[in-house]
């Protein structure tokens, strides 16, 4: 635990210890949500280490201001980039229709490093080296980031449809011991309509889990 806190600290440029008091906190596993990832995708690329460290060294081989190379990640959200409303958003976040096909083709299209090619001498070989470096550690994020994101969705609509059925089998349990009390049916019924609950109960924290760690 300790060694994974110093590592965490180095990637995010921080002392070390410097993170203990924030993440020493226990307590449920918080619920993940993937709208900031789908409100500014470019954007949460370019927070990456991997992607600042090779961004500085770019900067540095071709004198290249952070402000331009930025303009490869343009400031744009999801609702603008699929002409949605907030609320058209929110409710294909829901949909099982937002799933891969709209995630893999989701962060690629805004990228343009036509804008940084123009800004540097392909001719000279420390220029050319740190934007193919630059390039390289960019398309593995988006690649990283589309898998995640595939995943993440796919886990949300499984983790939205067992949600649903707890609500439907806790109705059930209830139901059962009323007529158990009735004498219309033996506790066994009783005891096997609560397994069935609480086996979905396990598989829907197991699923709120895989949501926040992917």
């Amino acid at each position: 635990m300790v060694a994974a806190l110093r590592q965490l600290e180095v990637l995010v440029g921080q002392k070390p210890a410097s993170l203990s008091t924030e993440l020493k906190p226990s307590g449920a596993v918080p619920l993940a949500t993937g709208r900031r990832v789908l409100a500014t995708p470019a954007e949460t690329i370019r927070r990456r280490p991997d992607i600042r460290v090779a961004e500085r060294q770019l900067a540095a081989a071709t004198a290249m201001q952070g402000a331009a190379i930025a303009e490869l990640f343009p400031k744009i959200s999801l609702s603008a980039f699929l002409g949605l409303r907030n609320t058209d958003v929110e409710a294909l976040f829901k949909s099982a229709a937002f799933s891969y096909g709209t995630a893999a083709n989701l962060i690629q299209p805004l990228l343009n490093f036509g804008r940084i090619q123009a800004g540097i001498d392909l001719a000279d070989a420390k220029q050319k080296e740190a934007y193919l470096t630059y390039e390289k550690a960019v398309l593995d994020a988006l690649a990283e980031t589309e898998t995640a994101l595939t995943r993440y969705l796919k886990e949300e609509i499984r983790r939205q449809t067992l949600s649903s059925a707890v609500v439907d089998l806790q109705e059930s349990v209830r139901l059962s011991q009323l007529r158990y009390k009735e004498g219309v049916i033996s506790f066994l019924d009783v005891l096997d309509a609560q397994r069935v609950l609480y086996i979905a109960e396990i598989e829907l924290a197991r699923s709120q889990a895989a949501t926040s760690t992917i």
